[in-house]
């Protein structure tokens, strides 16, 4: 189902303060998720001191617990990876406050949770389909309609959006990325030079 967040009249927010947050955030996620990982390796044992008897049922919370931690190991570097990539955009280009941004699908892919996103252009009646992630792995599009939605970048090259509620931070991925340096090729000399101080990604998010 379609979900759209309308921006309204607000300052942008302070950069350095959002990646903090978002930062932060990524860290908390890492935290309960390394934990919650342990705390099953660490059942099976727990419940044989306290008198339940030993059984190869009790085998499977381990299974579990190493699985979350290989899962963990696995994806959330990625998410460190997209962060950065948020900062690097966001010491380049302002965040401006930007209207009817449009979630068209939302799927599961290789290091988390993709979005299709239609994102309107600074110049009103031009929009673009991108890929967008949240940077720190969360799995859902924020709910609420009544805060601002702001947008860093180049929507040729990339950006960054944010969606007040929640301070959630998303990279923003041009849906055909491999076509960046075409875009590049066309584009005057002052956005291409902008375009290199953010270094957009040129591998597909997935």
């Amino acid at each position: 189902m379609a979900c759209a967040i309308d921006d309204g009249n607000g300052s942008a927010p302070d950069a350095g303060a959002l990646l903090r947050w978002n930062y932060a955030r990524l860290w908390r996620r890492l935290g309960l998720r390394v934990l919650l990982g342990l705390s099953l390796c660490a059942l099976p044992v727990v419940l044989v001191r306290v008198g339940v008897p030993d059984s190869v049922l009790l085998a499977a919370p381990t299974a579990a617990g190493v699985l979350v931690l290989v899962l963990t190991a696995f994806r959330m570097p990625q998410a460190f990876v997209w962060m950065r990539a948020c900062r690097r955009i966001l010491r380049v280009y302002p965040l401006e406050a930007r209207s009817g941004v449009v979630c068209k699908e939302r799927t599961s892919g290789k290091w988390g949770t993709l979005f299709e996103l239609r994102v309107p252009y600074a110049q009103a009646g031009r929009s673009r389909r991108m890929k967008a992630v949240d940077c720190a792995e969360g799995n859902s599009w924020p709910e609420g309609n009544d805060g601002s939605v702001f947008v860093a970048g180049d929507l040729d090259f990339g950006g960054v959006l944010l969606v007040p509620q929640g301070r959630v931070l998303m990279l923003l991925q041009p849906m055909k990325p491999e076509l960046i340096p075409q875009e590049a090729a066309t584009a005057s000399s002052t956005r291409r030079a902008l375009a290199e101080q953010a270094r957009f990604r040129t591998r597909a998010l997935k």
